[in-house]
C-alpha cells in the first residue's frame, strides 16, 4: 500500500483511490463480524450464525444478510452490493445490540 498526504492507494494502480478518511471508515464497517464474535466468545453466547439472500440480475445482484445470536436475528438495515458486505452491515446491527445490552447492565 502506498501512502500519499491524502490517499491512500489499494493495489494496483485499477483501484480505487480512497481518501484517508474514507478508507478508515471502510476498513472499520468491514471489522464488525470479528467483533461480533469476539463479543459471543468474551460472554459465551452461541457463535453468530448468517443467512445471506440476493436478488437483481447477476451482473448486479443486492444481498441482504441475516445473523442470528441467542435466537435473536438482526437484518442488514440496506442491501449491499457484496456478499461480504450486507454479512458486516448485519454484524453490525446485532454487535451494537449486544454492546448497548453490556453497557446498560
Amino acid at each position: 500500500m502506498e501512502k500519499r498526504r491524502d490517499t491512500v492507494l489499494l493495489g494496483f494502480a485499477s483501484c480505487r483511490v480512497l481518501t484517508v478518511s474514507q478508507f478508515h471508515v471502510f476498513s472499520v464497517a468491514y471489522e464488525r463480524k470479528q467483533k461480533l464474535q469476539e463479543l459471543c466468545q468474551k460472554n459465551s453466547y452461541p457463535l453468530p450464525k448468517y443467512q445471506t439472500t440476493h436478488e437483481g440480475p447477476l451482473h448486479n445482484p443486492l444481498f441482504s444478510s441475516t445473523v442470528t445470536v441467542k435466537s435473536i436475528s438482526f437484518t442488514s438495515p440496506k442491501p449491499a452490493s457484496t456478499l461480504k458486505a450486507s454479512q458486516e452491515f448485519a454484524a453490525m446491527v446485532a454487535f451494537h445490540h449486544f454492546l448497548q445490552n453490556e453497557n446498560n447492565s
